[in-house]
């Protein structure tokens, strides 16, 4: 009974698990670019070692891509903190974007969801729209 070593359990498992690993950071990647994250991170990455105001977890839409439960969000009156869950990492490194980078803000309401939509830098690199009960007080606060 002969078996090849390359279709042997002990390395066909590993190297699946690998492809799957590369395979799922290329496609957060190439989300990160298609939604403008990459853009907003040249201008607006977090600093290492700045700690972000306590986030919620929520959905949201960034340029061309809805982000289902996976994005952090935060603020405080200095700015916008935006960052996903580790599993999505790959191409969507921590954001701080400032007030005055944050412009044409506009209500969204749609049956019983109350969003905010907004455009972030100038030029615009993309749009962000997100649940407008996250910021209450602050410039994106567009309750009447």
């Amino acid at each position: 009974m002969s078996s090849s070593f390359f279709t042997h359990p002990a390395f066909i498992v590993p190297v699946a698990f690998s492809g799957f690993v590369l395979f799922w950071m290329s496609i957060a990647t190439l989300l990160g670019h298609m939604s403008g994250w990459k853009a907003m991170h040249a201008r607006f990455g977090l600093p290492p070692g700045v700690e972000a105001p306590r986030c919620q977890l929520v959905s949201g839409r960034i340029g061309l891509v809805n982000y289902n439960n996976v994005l952090r969000v935060g603020c405080d009156r200095f700015g916008l903190y935006l960052s996903v869950l580790v599993f999505f990492r790959a191409g969507h490194p921590p954001l701080f974007i400032p007030w005055n980078e944050v412009h044409a803000v506009e209500r969204k309401d749609f049956l019983w969801s109350k969003r905010v939509r907004f455009s972030v830098g100038h030029p615009r690199i993309t749009t962000i729209t997100l649940p407008a009960a996250l910021f209450p007080g602050t410039p994106l606060d567009l309750h009447p």
